[in-house]
């Protein structure tokens, strides 16, 4: 990879917010990882209004299925984008991953905000699975999973917050098995010389949603040399390949993290081109656990 084609590639999502050092100098961080899929389908479409129908030849409208996950979700009369559900009864925090308390509240009873729905198709063996993703309270997800035939219905419905921001990825999906795929979620955060990104890829096993990869981490930092007056940056970024493996039915999931140091004088303008003090790359392969039924790390070199 060239000089410049790293520096594109290291243009993170997110901003950190300005770092002060005891000297009063103030430095723009931009710290983060970027995760650059390789063999993954991308699916295309326009986010759907809720009175929307998504399935072909259904009368079924978003909103409706939303109400299959959210029994009491409702849309406000004065305001037609403020939809607002308090039961969320029927979700449940996503397996293969462990709780830790970020999640949507599913057992308070308060009133809640749904911002956005957005939806996509996955392979489930040989059926044809709907994916119904609703944004509750901005950055808190509940995903719904449904068959369409011979009648519509949920299979199931799933929270997921590994850190402060969460992301899912609705454009995209990852071929892991000749018969079945996988999305991601990015769960983030950006501290004031830090940045986190973990990426959790989420698949359909037995009819429900199961976390398979992750949560693979992904971290940067910054550091000052008061002594040197020099600022330091460290940057992880990951690409994702899922490989096929013979005599395996589930492809092998490559993950490779270009690690990259560079530091500059306080006094020079920051480039992720120059100053670069070394870059290495380490190849991590994951392998499918059929018992334990996600990836789990096979091995790693550098």
């Amino acid at each position: 990879m060239s000089l410049d084609a790293l520096n594109l590639s290291m243009r993170p999502a997110r901003r950190i917010g300005a770092l002060a050092v005891a000297a009063g100098w103030v430095f723009a961080l931009s710290l983060g990882a970027t995760a650059f899929p390789l063999q993954a389908k991308k699916t295309t479409h326009e986010k759907p209004y809720w009175d929307d129908t998504i399935i072909p030849g259904s009368p079924v409208t978003v909103l409706e299925l939303a109400r299959r996950i959210i029994p009491d979700i409702k849309s406000d009369p004065d305001k037609v984008d403020k939809v607002t559900g308090r039961d969320f009864s029927r979700v449940r925090v996503v397996d293969g991953v462990e709780e830790t308390g970020m999640e949507l509240d599913t057992d308070s009873d308060e009133e809640r905000e749904i911002s956005e729905a957005d939806y996509f198709w996955m392979k489930d063996d040989r059926d044809r699975r709907l994916v119904l993703l609703l944004k509750v309270d901005v950055e808190r997800p509940v995903i719904g999973l449904f068959k369409v035939s011979p009648e519509v219905a949920l299979l199931d419905a799933v929270t997921i917050a590994q850190d402060a921001h969460v992301d899912v990825e609705t454009g995209k999906l990852w071929a892991i098995h000749p018969r079945r795929e996988a999305f991601a979620v990015q769960c983030w955060h950006d501290n004031s010389s830090e940045s986190f990104d973990g990426y959790t890829f989420i698949s359909i096993v037995n009819h429900k949603l199961r976390a398979v990869a992750g949560q693979l981490v992904f971290s940067g930092f910054t550091t000052y040399l008061p002594a040197r007056r020099r600022l330091c940056k460290t940057a992880t970024t990951p690409k994702f390949q899922f490989v096929r493996s013979p005599g395996r039915a589930y492809f092998d999931l490559i993950v490779t993290d270009l690690i990259l140091k560079v530091c500059h004088p306080e006094a020079e303008e920051w480039s992720w081109k120059t100053g670069i003090v070394f870059q290495k790359n380490v190849r991590t392969v994951w392998r499918w656990n059929a018992k334990k039924r996600q990836y789990g790390r096979a091995s790693a070199r550098r």
